[in-house]
């Protein structure tokens, strides 16, 4: 089993470097999706890395915020990136 890198321990303190389970979600971690990031990722990684968790983090952003088309499809993956960074900005 793959475990979470120490950028993965920064990125997700609160469930030990893993993307959290959903169904518990800010409490426990999805043990099945284990942040790998390394330093050399964005800050606000999408998964172009690997990295299961952050794009798992891409996706629900992406769910939430209506970027996704009738076909389950990113409807402009690029400007869904540049929202999904400039949260917070």
């Amino acid at each position: 089993m793959t475990k979470p890198t120490a950028t993965g321990l920064r990125r997700y303190p609160h469930t030990d470097g893993y993307f959290p389970d959903l169904s518990a979600a800010e409490t426990a971690p999805d043990t099945a999706l284990p942040c790998v990031c390394t330093d050399h990722c964005a800050d606000r990684c999408a998964g172009e890395c690997g990295c299961q968790a952050c794009g798992t983090a891409f996706s629900e952003f992406c769910s939430e915020a209506g970027q996704f088309g009738a076909d389950g499809h990113i409807v402009d993956e690029q400007r869904a990136l540049a929202k999904y960074r400039n949260i917070g900005n």
